[in-house]
């Protein structure tokens, strides 16, 4: 039977009820420092040039992401406290609150995957210049965090070794799954037939969905991942600048 749904496209958290919960994120008060990529040799004038300016624009861009992507945090963690009984066999039993609740979930939903995303991209690009890597067949698009931890392996193999093994870690390649969906596909919060093809060459088919409960774990997971990229990048150059000034 079908019915009218009343969703209040306005109903905002006040800035009491979203304080605690920013400072909930796995991300929260963290900031990359420009100058852990600050270099003593550049190779010519007109790096040297661009090389500061470069990187200091890249690192204010991605703490910008890491702030938005909280603030995304804080908003999806307020409408699924909330409730949201989005259960596959409930959708069709919501209160008019519970949608409204579901509504602005998504929507923040999206807004963090894009925004954390963009952050380890933009992170890859500082990467990128750091090492002075160099993109093949001459692409001209920034290069994505995946392309840079695949390409790193020719200038620093250790550091690109640890970001494949955390890159590949299954809380990030589901995360990764979700933000293809939610940009290429059919987000996972719709309820949606699918096929997956499985390791063992099995295709399955089915109805694909999670619930709010599911993907609050998966940004969960996701945020402490990136703050583990952020700082496993941040503490290698580290040490490797203070075994150079040994020397």
């Amino acid at each position: 039977m079908n019915r009218k749904i009343d969703v209040d496209l306005f109903d905002f958290p006040t800035r009491e009820e979203m304080l605690p919960l920013l400072k909930e994120s796995p991300l929260y008060s963290y900031n990359l420092k420009k100058e852990i990529f600050e270099r003593g040799k550049l190779s010519s004038l007109h790096q040297a040039f661009n090389y500061p300016i470069t990187v200091s624009d890249l690192t204010v861009s991605l703490n910008n992401r890491i702030f938005q992507a909280n603030l995304s945090y804080a908003y999806v963690s307020f409408y699924f406290r909330r409730g949201i009984p989005d259960e596959l066999d409930s959708l069709m039993n919501l209160t008019n609150k519970q949608f409204t609740n579901r509504m602005h979930f998504q929507h923040h939903t999206d807004a963090l995957f894009q925004r954390i995303f963009t952050a380890l991209d933009l992170l890859g690009q500082i990467v990128f210049h750091y090492y002075d890597l160099e993109q093949p067949h001459k692409n001209k698009i920034s290069p994505t965090f995946k392309k840079v931890v695949k390409i790193l392996d020719k200038k620093d193999k250790e550091l690109s070794k640890k970001l494949s093994e955390i890159k590949d870690c299954d809380e990030f390649m589901e995360a990764s799954r979700v933000r293809n969906d939610i940009v290429h596909n059919n987000p996972p919060y719709n309820a949606h037939f699918a096929q997956e093809k499985h390791p063992s060459g099995i295709t399955a088919s089915g109805t694909h969905y999670y619930s709010s409960q599911k993907l609050m774990g998966i940004m969960d997971n996701l945020l402490k991942v990136v703050r583990r990229i952020f700082e496993v990048v941040a503490t290698h150059i580290q040490n490797k600048k203070e075994l150079a000034e040994k020397k």
